[in-house]
């Protein structure tokens, strides 16, 4: 550290000023009298034995500690487990799988302030602990960097989690065999590291890069690869750099940084929990968020990267071709590349130093082996995959505060549906398997969202539709929960007002006929089983439902997911916990 940064009075020294007993407790955790007059640098990590993007975090937080200790702070490691969607999926686990970003959130800003951090540097790969470590940074306001975990290799022809479903299925069918089935199992999760698709957890470590909380080029890095843990020493080092200079989370982190990571979810064709993440960190910020905003993002936004669930390839070549920086590059026309990130650098810059001394024939000897260049993954502007997003945001009678749709295909004509309600997944999913859903159909799932049952996935039912090639690309998914960053085919999520909170998606009825027009992003109740009627006729209708309306029993929760559901904020603020008034 230098002698500005030693002599200036830090965070760790006034605690020490005012706790008499700090320096023996210290020194019973193994320091030496050196280290207390050190700038002090939490480490908040994600490792633990739940999923394979966490389970190798351990080295990771290592090498930062490293790092720090290269720089003369004293590093200190503090952990708070993540948990795996894919493992919860499916069970009542899930519903707890939103709440435990709170967890983490909480567990984090706990461990800053009460070890009176200096800065922090937070380690995490996956889906609920880089928004939770994201809401927590913003809480402690220090000087903070990320040392992401990077993505998992793809297996072999491109294979990724997602592809075990389809194995399972074709099992059943006896399509394949069983040991054919074990090896695709095999090979679904290689390696340690965020999955290889497009989903919740690549989609977060990418914004947090785009955020300027990440060393450029960190975003995917292989998880396995020994870059990952020279990035995580780096990180430390430029931990120490920020705290040294006094630079703050709030330095980097503004409402324009924000938009830029709009603009790059919408670019890479990210996960829709990607912009409820980004809400609960404007929420949690006290900066303005508003979801018609987001959608004139998502509208000037080209998608530029061919990844899956949109695109063809597994989300491990978007490092290879050149990661962040080489997308900020081609969306120069559309970000601002002026904001600030850990680097002391603007955005802009930092890409292209990146760029710089890493130049395109490394991107393409990684990408030539398949027989691809960098742009086969991340697209030039002048010839993107699609003209605009695959997000938007929809508006109208069914969905006043708006909802989220994410649609694989290039189809955003409007398109007619009749109503199938369930008052849940699990009674859809009965449905679904005993295929009594037919083409036209719009399998409405609601008391699933926040303040019902903590707004979990609802991944089983897109995906046993988007499976079944008879009816996938001809019926609708509409919820007020939640839908798996691997999700495919026409879905509809986040809807909100929900249910529990008496929304107009509480008042529809089998039969009623819903109108889906992403490009107008119009989300509108437009008939009953009587037929098609004027705009001021729907409306009559839901309020005379509304009159009559009883809402059903609601489900009785205990523990974390009480908590959560109690104080779950709308999905405009990002399910975010908050309060009560």
């Amino acid at each position: 550290m230098s002698d500005r940064g030693a002599g200036r009075e830090l965070t760790s020294q006034k605690a020490r000023a005012k706790g008499y007993e700090v320096d023996a407790l210290r020194l019973g955790c193994g320091w030496s009298r050196g280290d207390l007059s050190r700038p002090l640098a939490v480490i908040e990590s994600c490792f633990g034995h739940s999923h394979p993007g966490s389970i190798h975090l351990d080295s990771v937080a290592q090498k930062a500690y490293e790092g720090l200790l290269q720089v003369g702070a004293r590093p200190a490691k503090y952990f708070c487990s993540d948990v795996c969607d894919g493992i919860t999926q499916g069970t009542e686990a899930m519903s707890l799988s939103l709440a435990s970003r709170e967890v983490i959130a909480l567990a984090a800003e706990l461990h800053g302030k009460s070890a009176h951090a200096d800065g922090v540097l937070f380690v995490s790969s996956c889906d609920k602990a880089i928004p939770g470590h994201l809401i927590a940074a913003s809480r402690l306001n220090l000087p903070t960097v990320f040392a992401l975990g990077g993505v998992m290799s793809h297996g072999a022809s491109f294979r990724t989690l997602e592809s075990v479903i389809d194995a399972r299925r074709q099992l059943e069918r006896g399509e394949i065999g069983q040991a054919t089935c074990d090896a695709i199992y095999d090979d679904g999760c290689p390696t340690p590291g965020a999955c290889a698709f497009m989903g919740t957890a690549c989609t977060m470590q990418i914004l947090a890069e785009a955020l300027g909380l990440a060393l450029p080029g960190s975003a995917l890095c292989p998880a396995q690869s020994f870059e990952l843990l020279r990035l995580a020493q780096s990180s430390g080092e430029a931990l120490g750099r920020l705290i040294d200079e006094g630079t703050r989370f709030s330095d980097i982190v503004t409402e324009t940084s924000i938009e830029n990571a709009l603009t790059v979810l919408a670019a890479i064709g990210g996960s829709t929990n990607g912009l409820l993440h980004l809400a609960a960190l404007a929420t949690s910020m006290g900066t303005q968020f508003s979801l018609r905003h987001a959608d004139e993002v998502f509208a000037k936004t080209p998608l530029l990267c061919d990844i899956k669930p949109s695109g063809q390839y597994p989300s491990d070549l978007f490092w290879q071709a050149g990661g962040l920086p080489r997308l900020v590059d081609s969306l120069a026309d559309v970000i601002d590349g002026s904001t600030m990130t850990i680097t002391g650098k603007t955005l802009g810059q930092s890409a292209h130093d990146y760029l710089k001394v890493r130049p395109t024939t490394i991107a393409e000897g990684y990408l030539g082996r398949f027989g691809l260049s960098p742009e086969s993954i991340i697209r030039p502007a002048d010839d993107p995959v699609r003209r605009a997003a695959p997000i938007a945001i929809l508006f109208g009678n069914l969905a006043p505060g708006g909802a989220v749709v994410k649609w694989t295909g290039a189809d955003d004509r409007a398109r007619f549906f009749r109503a199938r309600v369930f008052n849940g997944q699990e009674s859809a999913l009965r449905e679904i398997v005993s295929k009594r859903i037919e083409p036209g159909d719009a399998i409405v799932i609601r008391y699933e969202g926040p303040k019902a049952t903590g707004m979990p996935e609802q991944f089983y039912a897109t995906e046993l539709l988007a499976i079944d090639e008879s009816i996938a690309e001809e019926v609708a998914v509409l919820t007020d929960g939640r839908f798996s960053g691997a999700t495919r085919g026409v879905c509809v999520g986040h809807i909100s007002p929900e249910a529990a909170a008496e929304g107009p998606i509480a008042l529809l009825e089998d039969g009623d006929i819903i109108l889906i027009d992403v490009g107008r992003r119009r989300l509108e109740l437009v008939g009953d089983s009587g037929g098609k009627m004027s705009e001021r006729e729907a409306l009559s209708l839901l309020e005379r439902r509304r009159a009559s309306f009883t809402r059903p029993p609601a489900k009785r929760h205990t523990g974390l997911l009480a908590i959560y559901t109690s104080l779950a904020s709308s999905v405009e603020q990002g399910c975010l916990m908050m309060p009560p008034e």
